[in-house]
């Protein structure tokens, strides 16, 4: 999932935050769809031209905007915003991974168990590379975090069982140490109801949105 931010409004008495247009886009899940997505490697760009066509077509200023992609799609905003002139003023990932690999080689032997999930994981890998021309050791976001310099902000539920939180804290503590930063664990959040759950991670989202990409 990937979600554009686009401005706030200040009021005489109070703040209100406005989404004039705010536009999401899913690709095709790994790895055996038509056209299997490559996690940002070949879609990096596309954040940028959704913004683009829907200020055009809805005739509002795109500037400022920041950025938030959720598990594969924190994967396509990490490549987004590594880009040469990439519009955004901050980033949120939510439940994503430092290292592809990782996920599924751990998903691979969650189900499997460990000795026929590396089996399972290799073949993954050669059917994905026949259908994208890449290979799954490809598709590393820590090293686009590694010279980030853009306000991000990390949130992974605790109990995540389908990209570990350790994934997620691999790719925050990737990011330089100069950039503005903030990691957010959700306690009892598992991949699917990470938004959901008792813990205001709304709050926390609106509040680096609007502290980064308002009135700026």
């Amino acid at each position: 999932m990937l979600q554009l931010v686009l401005e706030r409004s200040t009021l005489k008495h109070g703040l209100r935050t406005t989404h004039r247009q705010l536009k999401s886009d899913d690709v095709p899940a790994f790895p055996f769809g038509i056209a299997p997505t490559t996690y940002g490697i070949h879609e990096g760009g596309l954040p940028a031209r959704m913004l683009d066509e829907a200020s055009r077509k809805f005739a509002f200023d795109p500037q400022p905007a920041g950025l938030l992609g959720m598990s594969m799609g924190g994967s396509v905003a990490m490549h987004a915003t590594a880009l040469p002139d990439a519009p955004w003023k901050a980033l949120v990932i939510i439940s994503s991974f430092d290292s592809f690999p990782r996920v599924i080689e751990g998903q691979a032997s969650r189900y499997l168990g460990t000795t026929l999930g590396p089996l399972w994981a290799d073949s993954s890998d050669a059917i994905y590379h026949w259908k994208s021309g890449l290979t799954i050791a490809d598709i590393q976001p820590h090293r686009h975090a590694s010279s980030l310099r853009l306000p991000t902000l990390v949130a992974h539920g605790s109990s995540d069982r389908v990209i570990s939180p350790t994934c997620g804290r691999r790719l925050f503590d990737a990011l330089p140490a100069t950039t503005p930063m903030k990691w957010i664990e959700v306690p009892v959040g598992d991949h699917d109801n990470v938004l959901i759950t008792a813990y205001p991670i709304y709050a926390g989202i609106a509040g680096w949105m609007l502290q980064h990409v308002g009135g700026k």
